[in-house]
């Protein structure tokens, strides 16, 4: 696979993880739309670093240090915004996270970060070509 093969692939699977996110949140499936929204930036995040240092990203899921790893200039509002949104992995993942997580993703809530995590993507979407 070429490195422009890489960067299409995380391009591609990003949008689809966006695209799915945005289905459930519809559909009222709250938390599981955070998780798809945080696989979505992760993934253009990694496309980014993949163009720009010319090698494979971090295997972590904490976006900000994946955002900075990438070059990618974060002034410290995103920066508390990736925090949060990084929460949403690892708080979909594990059970003992999911009902606090479940709680906490009202559809006020969902829809304020769906909104944020969209233009953050969309912002790091504009990296790529």
């Amino acid at each position: 696979m070429t490195e422009d093969d890489a960067v299409q692939a995380w391009k591609v699977s990003a949008l689809e993880d966006l695209k799915l996110g945005e289905d459930l949140f519809k559909q009222g499936k709250n938390a599981h739309s955070l998780f798809f929204l945080h696989l979505a930036i992760e993934k253009i995040i990694k496309g980014v670093h993949q163009r720009f240092k010319h090698e494979p990203s971090l295997f972590v899921h904490d976006l900000y240090k994946l955002a900075t790893r990438a070059g990618i200039e974060v002034p410290e509002s995103e920066k508390l915004e990736l925090d949060e949104i990084s929460t949403f992995n690892v708080a979909a993942r594990y059970d003992i996270f999911k009902l606090r997580l479940h709680q906490k993703a009202t559809p006020k809530y969902t829809k304020v970060w769906m909104e944020s995590g969209k233009r953050l993507f969309e912002k790091y979407l504009e990296l790529l070509p």
